[in-house]
């Protein structure tokens, strides 16, 4: 009776000492019997999580149950249930493995694994690995928002720096595409200019993961208009523009017909030591044509582009006042005068009861005025337009004419006379007509 109680207890201690390490007993003629040494305790450390394309190291540390170092243990690696490779323990019990990866980012479970196959056990532990997906930064240059790019199919914007960020799931080659076309500013356009490589197409080949900026240079155009003013500030009408030039600092012309708003180049993008660069262009206003002559001196006015602005160019106008005149008397003369401007056409203009008109607006340039309804000798006189000015056309009419050449016939008689006193008091003395010899009067002087 006694030796049964004690096989019975043997036999509770064995089995309360498997339920203590988690194993199912197993049948007594298929399982060697387990001894103290063959419990483990394996533990593996928390994955740090590993880029996109870089290796990740998986490691940890295998005990007996009496907390001593199992060195020389096989440990197999599974990442979510596939075989991933093995190690062995060092002296320490550690181990330690490094695995190049190929995997896309993500999370995936790590299950470390040590096999007693003579005991048809295994002890295991898991964790979670983490791959972080890469990212691919744009830099647009100038920094503007907005922009859309894309990789493999996926877009993205920039925002208000103009850093357009995307993340990708898979290492490998990729194409980053600008699609400026896609940009949509009611005051504002950009173009592709040229990537930081020496690319000047709008896609560009990548490899990720790849720690860097990618950085694409962007023409800008602004939405200008135009106004012209005089001298004075006030509004000039712009029918009477037929063209204006204006050049950038970089030696681009511009020639437009009229003053409507229009797309202007803003900027353009360099290479530089430090990367791109940013540079504005500065306009100069070169000409702008009025009547035919240019109304402006050249590069004087300039200008940068501003979104929505408007340029106001000032204009050389100046006023005419013609006067005409008799040219003895100095009295008013003619019913009006022709003008012609310097691109050939004539516009009449009529005289006031002084004989004056006052013409405005006038573009600097050469003119030629022609006083109409005189009766005399008129001529096209030449005005060199560059001021405000005063001009007196004396003309001398038929009158004048008539009046000098009996003021010269009265002179001349006079001046006959005067040497030939004789000669009158003959004509007196007599009441005839003076009858001249000239025979006689020669040989008296």
């Amino acid at each position: 009776m006694k030796k049964q109680i004690t096989f019975l207890a043997l036999m509770l201690g064995l089995l309360a000492g498997l339920l203590l390490t988690g194993i199912e007993p197993a049948a007594a003629s298929s399982t060697p019997e387990l001894d103290s040494a063959a419990n483990y305790l394996i533990t593996l450390d928390t994955p740090q999580p590993a880029a996109l394309g870089e290796p990740f190291v998986l490691q940890g540390t295998i005990l007996s149950n009496n907390g001593q170092p199992v060195a020389d243990s096989p440990i197999v690696f599974l990442l979510d249930g596939i075989t991933l490779g093995q190690t062995r323990s060092d002296s320490r019990g550690r181990f330690e493995r490094k695995f190049n990866s190929e995997l896309k980012a993500g999370y995936y479970s790590i299950t470390a694994i040590h096999k007693q196959p003579e005991y048809k056990i295994d002890y295991s532990v898991s964790k979670t690995l983490q791959i972080m997906p890469a990212e691919v930064r744009v830099q647009t240059v100038p920094a503007v928002s907005g922009v859309a790019f894309e990789i493999d199919g996926s877009k993205f914007y920039s925002d208000e720096t103009g850093l357009a960020t995307i993340q990708l799931r898979k290492a490998g080659t990729y194409q980053l595409n600008v699609l400026t076309a896609e940009y949509d500013n009611p005051s504002q356009r950009v173009e592709f200019g040229r990537w930081l490589e020496e690319v000047y197409e709008p896609s560009l080949e990548i490899q990720v993961p790849e720690d860097r900026v990618y950085q694409v240079g962007l023409d800008l155009f602004h939405r200008i208009g135009q106004s012209f003013t005089e001298l004075d500030g006030d509004a000039v009408d712009e029918e009477r523009i037929t063209e204006f030039m204006i050049r950038s600092a970089q030696g681009d012309v511009f020639v437009f017909p009229d003053g409507q708003p229009r797309w202007i180049p803003a900027s353009r993008v360099a290479r530089r030591l430090t990367g791109l660069e940013e540079t504005k262009l500065l306009y100069s206003l070169i000409s702008v044509k009025v009547d035919g002559s240019n109304v402006v001196n050249q590069s004087q006015q300039r200008f940068f582009t501003e979104p929505d602005a408007t340029w106001e160019f000032s204009l050389l106008l100046y006023s005419l006042r013609v006067t005409v005149k008799d040219g003895l008397l100095g009295s008013p003369i003619g019913t009006s005068i022709n003008l012609e401007y310097p691109d050939g056409r004539i516009e009449n203009f009529p005289l006031d009861e002084n004989g004056s008109v006052e013409i405005h607006t006038l573009a600097r340039g050469n003119y030629y005025i022609e006083p109409v309804g005189v009766k005399g000798m008129v001529n096209r006189t030449p005005v060199a337009l560059s001021r405000n000015q005063d001009v007196l056309n004396r003309v001398l009419t038929f009158a004048d004419l008539g009046l000098v050449g009996a003021l010269g016939l009265i002179a001349a008689l006079g001046l006959l006379l005067y040497g030939r006193p004789w000669i009158l008091q003959a004509a007196l003395r007599n009441k005839r007509p003076i009858a001249f010899d000239l025979h006689q009067t020669n040989e008296k002087a």
